[in-house]
């Protein structure tokens, strides 16, 4: 995340990443950091490693329209499989 980027939970195991001015490669490559951090092994005290997942998805806003641009799915483009049955 960039000084100026906003991260907010939007509720349960779900946050939003506001980043005003971000285009859509520095979006994807800013997605494969937070993937790659949140998938790093995490080492339990007394023994054991905890591995978690992270899914998400990258919405693009033009500040000059009223629409949003979608880009092409981040998992399927990371080659992350995605859980259909959620």
């Amino acid at each position: 995340m960039r000084r100026g980027d906003l991260l907010v939970r939007q509720g349960g195991d779900q946050f939003v990443a506001l980043c005003p001015g971000i285009d859509a490669d520095a979006a994807g490559r800013m997605g494969e950091r937070i993937v790659g951090v949140v998938g790093e092994p995490i080492e339990i005290p007394g023994g054991g490693t905890v591995v978690l997942r992270a899914e998400l998805s990258v919405v693009l806003s033009d500040p000059r329209q009223a629409r949003l641009v979608p880009v092409p799915d981040v998992p399927e483009a990371l080659g992350v499989p995605v859980d259909e049955s959620a």
